[in-house]
């Protein structure tokens, strides 16, 4: 079951910009429907997969373990603990399928306000 991240912004109508992997952090800058940029980034991340994200209707945690998160805490765990704190956050695209997942134990919303960012 998903449930919607709560934040200051609307993500609807958003646009993945770009996003980058640097050891076990992921940054995504997103244009928002009123051209504003943030920047999500994610922390301790064990698992990300793409599947050619472009537009964004909203951001959210999915609640169920789908594949790729057991997929992923089996890559990470030689034993999967029983209890973990890592969570499976997805951007859908336009027609409500996740184009974006991240798995990770935690996340941060930033507005910037630094034009060079999207470059």
């Amino acid at each position: 079951m998903r449930k919607p991240v709560e934040a200051q912004f609307g993500f609807s109508d958003s646009e993945l910009v770009r996003y980058a992997r640097e050891k076990n952090k992921v940054k995504v800058v997103l244009k928002l429907w009123d051209e504003r940029i943030i920047e999500i980034s994610f922390n301790e991340v064990i698992g990300t997969k793409d599947m050619n994200c472009g537009n964004i209707s909203e951001f959210c945690q999915e609640t169920k373990q789908s594949r790729f998160f057991e997929n992923a805490l089996a890559n990470e765990f030689v034993i999967i603990p029983e209890s973990h704190d890592l969570l499976s956050f997805q951007f859908l695209n336009l027609d409500e399928e996740v184009s974006f997942e991240v798995i990770a134990k935690s996340y941060s919303i930033a507005e910037q306000k630094d034009p060079q960012i999207m470059n």
